[in-house]
């Protein structure tokens, strides 16, 4: 029998169980179009549009953290060596997550939407029951919880200048220019705050849709296993058999 004959069904078997989630994965998508990482259905190319101005927040950035790997390499010391090999590496990461799903959305979608279709929601009338109602609401907290601490510590990051009044950037990098003169250096302070926004969120979006999927995945195992259990008793109701000799 097909699942969406059975956990698929919209039929509620006990007061503990909720009904159906359309969309099991409504935050992370959310998240992904957000930054990028999923175009906007929206017309004219202006959801590529978008992509590509928050992709290109942090190719910048690993761009000028390259450049000053390399020139520390050349003179600077081991502390500032190993401060910009960090951040170039960071940054790098993020380009390849943004690029990796932005070149593969409608293969996620589609296995999201798969997911949404065919996962059982509860497990077969029985002795026992299970819900997969609560694993949902665990993934989604956790994704929700996670990508926005994610972003608040980068946030927190670039705070330190404007808060103790200094006129410095919060990342040091290498410029072709003075970043630091009028006008020029609120632009690039601003470029550098939504890189590092854009780049907290990156990377969180793609290890809370892992989290997520591991934890739908148990919660899957958990209601096959109580379907198991309930298998004999669900076909004795399916038969009709009296509820009496069930008890």
């Amino acid at each position: 029998m097909d699942a969406r004959d059975l956990g698929g069904a919209s039929i509620l078997y006990s007061h503990d169980d909720e009904p159906r989630i359309a969309d099991l994965f409504d935050a992370h998508v959310i998240f992904f179009k957000a930054t990028g990482q999923i175009p906007f259905n929206v017309g004219y190319g202006l959801g590529y549009i978008y992509c590509c101005f928050f992709v290109m927040q942090s190719v910048h950035i690993a761009g000028l953290f390259l450049k000053t790997s390399y020139d520390m390499f050349l003179g600077g010391k081991l502390e500032e060596i190993t401060d910009a090999l960090t951040m170039s590496v960071i940054f790098s990461f993020s380009v390849y997550a943004a690029f990796y799903w932005l070149l593969r959305w409608k293969r996620l979608l589609a296995f999201l939407q798969r997911i949404n279709q065919y996962y059982w929601h509860h497990s077969l009338p029985g002795l026992s029951f299970v819900s997969a109602y609560r694993p949902f609401v665990l993934a989604k907290r956790i994704t929700i919880v996670w990508v926005l601490t994610c972003v608040a510590g980068t946030a927190l990051y670039g705070l330190p200048p404007l808060v103790m009044g200094v006129r410095t950037l919060p990342l040091n990098c290498w410029y072709p220019f003075d970043p630091l003169q009028p006008y020029v250096y609120e632009l690039v302070y601003a470029l550098q705050f939504t890189a590092q926004l854009i780049m907290g969120a990156t990377l969180s979006n793609g290890s809370a849709l892992f989290v997520s999927l591991v934890i739908l995945i148990c919660g899957q195992f958990d209601v096959l296993y109580c379907s198991l259990k309930n298998l004999t008793y669900y076909g004795r109701l399916r038969a009709r058999c009296d509820m009496e000799k069930l008890r």
